[in-house]
């Protein structure tokens, strides 16, 4: 049975309620064949549920984050642009060409009936590779489907044995629902490290804000997109420059800037030396290098780049 854990968040700078949804695993498979094509599906049913789909795709975009250990832990995003209405029941997303990252459909509803179904297929062939892989063997898993700024849907480990359970393939079916979520992907994540004389503790936001359901990281001066990515925890996205970089648009740059330096104004587009993409010039503004296209690894000692990441 799914049992909702009210969370208070802050949205956008107002306070909103957000819920736990803890579901039961219908199926969850990851494969990594010798082909090196590597494939997840996740599946959750549960009829009767008093779960409700709470969320807008379509505005905000959702993030899904799996985590198996051992085998890996990665976050991949769901921009706003390839979601669609069920009719007043769910949403749906497409990308058959992976242009987005490696979530090629998904899918959440509730039905008439009162059955509440979530389904997430992720396969290699695009320009984010599937990070994930079986654990040979694997000793727990676990999932979050998050619904831009609306609910977390989870599930993970319960009573059921995985098989199988080696370097090739795991798969769980018709599992229980998980005892707690797993940190969504845009919320925090904490790191400890420890010698014999000290004990520090920092707290690392894995997005800095999501815009459109990309996650956006506000990068330090002279810092390329993939060392500022790596201080998220998080890998470079290529939404970076389709979005809001040389291959994206004003709008998207000015969209992006607004929220994570709000304290610049957008000056608009600017040719560049560097491929920068949408950036803020220390002392200057926010701006948008339409020219050279952009790059993950380019920086410049007084930019500021703004990088997605997953």
């Amino acid at each position: 049975m799914i049992r909702a854990l009210l969370l208070v968040v802050s949205v956008l700078g107002s306070e909103a309620l957000a819920a736990q949804q803890l579901l039961p695993t219908k199926t969850l498979l990851v494969k990594n064949p010798s082909s090196g094509t590597r494939r997840i599906l996740w599946k959750a049913s549960e009829a009767g549920s008093v779960a409700t789909v709470m969320g807008d795709p379509t505005v905000d975009g959702a993030t899904l984050r799996v985590v198996l250990t051992p085998g890996g832990d990665q976050c991949v995003t769901m921009p706003s642009a390839g979601w669609s209405a069920i009719g007043s029941i769910g949403f749906r997303y497409r990308d058959p060409a992976l242009a987005n990252g490696p979530v090629r459909v998904a899918q959440i509803k509730k039905t008439p009936s009162g059955t509440l179904r979530l389904k997430v297929l992720l396969r290699d062939g695009g320009p984010t590779p599937i990070a994930v892989v079986p654990g040979n063997p694997t000793a727990s898993y676990a999932t979050n489907f998050t619904l831009g700024v609306g609910d977390d849907y989870c599930a993970g480990t319960a009573s059921a044995t995985p098989s199988p359970n080696d370097a090739v393939t795991f798969k769980v079916s018709n599992d229980g629902a998980p005892p707690g979520c797993a940190t969504a992907c845009n919320a925090t994540t904490s790191s400890t490290s420890s010698s014999s004389t000290s004990t520090t503790s920092t707290t690392i936001p894995l997005c800095n804000a999501v815009v459109s359901g990309f996650c956006w990281a506000f990068g330090d001066a002279g810092a390329d997109c993939d060392g500022t990515c790596a201080a998220h925890a998080r890998v470079y996205d290529p939404a970076t420059a389709s979005y809001a970089g040389s291959e994206g648009t004003d709008a998207n740059c000015e969209a992006v800037a607004d929220a994570l330096n709000p304290a610049a104004a957008f000056e608009g587009p600017a040719g560049c030396p560097f491929a920068l993409g949408c950036m803020y010039l220390v002392g200057s503004g926010n701006f948008r290098c339409a020219t050279p296209a952009t790059t993950a690894s380019a920086s410049a000692g007084t930019v500021q780049r703004f990088c997605a990441c997953q």
